[in-house]
């Protein structure tokens, strides 16, 4: 009875929040997001100062579906042919039709929500969906500058937000005055590795799929890290199981080229051509299209890739995604891995850069330790078509 109960308020709350923002889902994005601070769990989504929320124009905040998926109780799956997704957490899910702007939840019942295509993703309202999937919503405006400030959590954050706030925005709350009482107990200041503060690392991984990828995501799934990995059009074909172990693992699918060879990349239209086609692959194979994509040896290799090219494919919807720690040609893989620790105690955002050969896996799994062991400050995320700024290192 209790639980019938909870289920019956959990809708009723559900529906108000929906109904109180019903009109308001359905007006354009404005695109004011440069003041609006954005946390999940105890993390800051940027480092950078760049937030991935719009505001449309009666309020309503929309993030991005990247962001539930840095959520550990959360999943997102995606069905771009049917114009579908569905976001879970535990037994409550919400799946979005965007052809009609609907959504239903585990109850089957539906409602209007729209949802919109920004930067390459698909964003939602993301306060209607905290309150359907039972996520916690914090919303906070600056009494000292009027800045916005939110977080997502799913139970896993050890700060309170008032907390987190006062210690990575020191001007968000007035010097003359104490930020709102904490209702959770007042924790101790996250403590790190001195020599190394907080920072995002991205694990690429190119040449994929091939024979020595299970042994990669073998090491992958024993540490809990997602990777991102640049997808050979000829190699998926010829390993589908593979490439679908990837995808269902819950890494990130970018493009590596039908081919690998750059010779046949001689113009913008080449690297357009060799795009759709790849896109057009995966898509018959993983149901998945990506946005995300790398020529053969690096954008800087491929003279057909000046600023006219980069302009088309970005006009187009594609990101060109470089690397900015790279393993020296012929180091085995504990000279490799240093040089990959290297890179990510010097960068506030690390990118590196792994290709597909026997001493991979080797390379990744010291690599892994060292984030593992500095899991306080290094946190690992596949990419986003959403964020332009990652992807000039």
């Amino acid at each position: 009875m209790k639980r019938k109960l909870a289920g019956a308020l959990s809708v009723i709350i559900c529906i108000a929040v929906v109904f109180s923002v019903i009109a308001a889902v359905r007006t354009e994005i404005s695109g004011k997001s440069s003041s609006i601070i954005c946390y999940y769990n105890d993390r800051a989504w940027s480092l950078s100062g760049s937030y991935p929320v719009e505001v449309n124009t009666s309020g309503v905040y929309y993030v991005p579906l990247t962001l539930f998926v840095q959520l550990p109780d959360v999943t997102v799956r995606i069905n771009e042919t049917l114009q579908t997704f569905i976001i879970t957490h535990g037994d409550l899910y919400l799946s979005f039709d965007t052809v009609s702007d609907f959504a239903a939840n585990q109850d089957k019942i539906r409602t209007p929500i729209a949802t919109y295509e920004r930067h390459g993703e698909r964003y939602v309202p993301v306060e209607i969906v905290c309150a359907y999937l039972e996520l916690g919503f914090e919303k906070v405006i600056s009494p000292a500058t009027g800045a916005a400030a939110i977080r997502i959590t799913d139970g896993n954050q050890e700060y309170s937000f008032s907390t987190l706030l006062r210690r990575k925005h020191p001007g968000f709350y007035p010097t003359d005055t104490t930020a709102p009482p904490d209702t959770e107990p007042v924790t101790p200041p996250i403590t790190v590795t001195p020599t190394l503060t907080e920072r995002v690392v991205y694990i690429t991984v190119e040449d994929s799929p091939g024979e020595y990828t299970d042994k990669i995501l073998d090491v992958l799934d024993e540490y809990g890290y997602d990777a991102t990995f640049f997808v050979i059009g000829s190699k998926a074909e010829a390993r589908i199981e593979t490439l679908s172990r990837i995808a269902a693992g819950g890494h990130a699918i970018a493009l590596h080229t039908m081919e690998h060879d750059a010779s046949l990349l001689t113009s913008a239209d080449d690297i357009l051509s060799d795009i759709e086609a790849e896109n057009e692959l995966l898509s018959k194979i993983i149901k998945q299209k990506s946005r995300i994509w790398r020529a053969p040896d690096g954008g800087d290799k491929l003279p057909a890739l000046d600023s006219d090219a980069r302009r088309k494919l970005s006009a187009e919807g594609y990101i060109v995604w470089d690397a900015n720690v790279e393993i020296p040609a012929n180091y085995g893989p504990y000279s490799a891995a240093n040089v990959l620790i290297n890179g990510i105690r010097k960068n506030e955002i690390s990118v590196l850069r792994f290709t597909e050969n026997a001493n991979t896996a080797a390379t990744l799994r010291r690599v892994l330790d060292f984030i593992k062991n500095n899991s306080d400050a290094c946190e690992v995320r596949v990419i986003s078509p959403a964020f332009e700024e990652y992807t000039k290192p």
